[in-house]
């Protein structure tokens, strides 16, 4: 049996790669949900682009999703070997609370530093929804 303070070490060394495959997870989805299938916006966005601009967005959205896979790859080599070294299990709420925290750290992240031209991707969204429904009538 551990004593306390080692085993807040041990919590404390468990938590910052579940962080990591949080921000990794919250990256995957964004880029396959909103980039990929929704469309809502990529990380370099035009509101009309031509046919290089959308290649270069999709260059860019591919970078991205690179990223997120390194990520996950490193998150998950990390928990592993954590697991190997330390045999205490891991507390859910700690699991839960690293992935929301991460989760949470990538939305930061991307806001603060990914696109600065978001104050349009939205509405260019329900824009063009509305003018496809709108040939549908």
């Amino acid at each position: 049996m551990l004593a306390y303070s080692q085993r807040v070490h041990v919590e404390q060394s468990t938590i910052k790669p579940i962080i990591l495959l949080g921000v990794a997870l919250g990256g995957m989805v964004d880029g396959i949900v909103l980039h990929q299938l929704l469309q809502w916006h990529h990380m370099v966005s035009h509101p009309t682009p031509t046919i290089a601009q959308f290649k270069w967005m999709v260059w860019a959205d591919g970078l991205f999703h690179g990223a997120t896979y390194l990520l996950l790859l490193i998150s998950g080599v990390w928990i592993w070997r954590v697991l190997l070294r330390h045999s205490l299990p891991w507390p859910t709420h700690q699991i839960i609370g690293g992935l929301l925290s991460g989760w949470g750290l990538f939305n930061l992240l991307e806001v603060g530093v990914g696109r600065l031209d978001a104050r349009w991707w939205h509405g260019a969204v329900a824009q063009s929804q509305s003018a496809s429904l709108s040939g549908l009538a």
